[in-house]
């Protein structure tokens, strides 16, 4: 106890706070030329506080970006390159082109291809998308140069290789629409037929919430290359 000018005043003893350990999980990680080039997502728990932290680097560049989370719905989006972002573009229209030619191809074994017209729109879960353009980034090539060798990779572990980016681009699908347009001229069976044939195909999936439509319409009639066109005549 001490005592100045008539007043006391009582020491009390603070103890020093221990700060917890801070706990780090590795989610993802990818690097080339031993390390050089990486990316690294780490999630840090430090008593109920839990952090995401992403290092990206490449060559000298080095970005660390910090996100604290406060759910468990947390999300983060990764800035990633523009070239990148435009490959999973050109894989994701290539994808659905593929799948309009192989319904293309279903029809015209029962149908004269002057007598209908597919559309085919796919609906992609954008977060599963930008997992998938995580995994693929071009770490220490030319993401240009990159397109062209995907193109030019021959043989079987060419072909492995596409499989497998077609399987990532399958996990990310929402859901797929397929609209027929088919000509009046042909009988009721036949819209029948289609509307029972596209859904057993293996890419459709009911559950999923995939749609299959058919819509009526008059076909002009074709011509033969010795007869011109009406506006012609």
């Amino acid at each position: 106890m001490t005592v100045l000018n008539g007043c006391s005043f009582t020491e009390e003893s603070v103890e020093p706070e221990v700060e917890l350990p801070v706990k780090k999980k590795v989610l993802f990680n990818q690097s080339t030329k031993g390390g050089t080039n990486s990316v690294t997502v780490i999630e840090e728990t430090q008593g109920n506080k839990r952090t995401l932290r992403v290092v990206l680097q490449r060559g000298d560049l080095k970005s660390n970006l910090i996100h604290p989370i406060d759910s468990p719905n947390f999300v983060i989006a990764v800035p990633l390159q523009d070239t990148t972002s435009k490959r999973l573009s050109l894989r994701t229209a290539s994808f659905e082109q593929s799948l309009k030619i192989n319904v293309d191809q279903l029809l015209s074994r029962y149908l004269s291809p002057e007598r209908f017209n597919v559309s085919v729109i796919i609906n992609w879960d954008k977060k599963l998308l930008q997992e998938v353009q995580l995994k693929n980034l071009p770490l220490d090539s030319d993401a240009s140069k990159a397109d062209t060798n995907d193109d030019e990779v021959e043989g079987e572990s060419g072909l492995s290789e596409s499989v497998k980016r077609n399987h990532e681009l399958k996990e990310a699908l929402k859901s797929v629409q397929v609209s027929v347009l088919l000509d009046n001229t042909l009988p009721e069976t036949q819209e029948l037929f289609l509307k029972k044939l596209i859904p057993a195909q293996e890419f459709f999936f009911a559950d999923r919430g995939d749609t299959v439509s058919v819509e009526r319409t008059s076909f002009p009639k074709p011509f033969s290359d010795s007869i011109a066109p009406y506006e012609e005549q």
